[in-house]
């Protein structure tokens, strides 16, 4: 029997490139994630009471997730980054639609 919850393989790869527009601590990055589920999972997805009592619910074997931002130097110390994600089959559910959200983190450092 396969185990419950466990994720099978995974690929991550992801760019960055610092120095944009003369502005040599700045740096523009994307990511990616595709996350294959064993049987376990698609499974465990599929008997949930809320897929159960709701018609139309469908379960994929994957998810993935799209990461974009960009890394702003305001002064030595301080960095402000915009992001961007998008997920695709959030909770490996395709009755769900993907999920597009924004974000803006602000980081001190030394």
């Amino acid at each position: 029997m396969e185990p419950v919850g466990l994720q099978g393989k995974q690929i991550a790869p992801g760019l960055a490139y610092e120095g944009l527009f003369g502005r040599e601590h700045d740096v523009v990055f994307f990511g990616y994630s595709h996350m294959m589920v064993n049987k376990g999972v698609i499974l465990r997805s599929e008997n949930q009471l809320v897929c159960t009592k709701l018609p139309g619910c469908s379960v994929a074997n994957f998810q993935s997730v799209y990461e974009s931002g960009y890394s702003a130097r305001l002064t030595k110390f301080m960095f402000v980054n915009p992001k961007l994600y998008w997920v695709h089959y959030p909770n490996v559910r395709r009755d769900l639609g993907d999920i597009v959200s924004f974000g803006l983190e602000t980081r001190v450092s030394s």
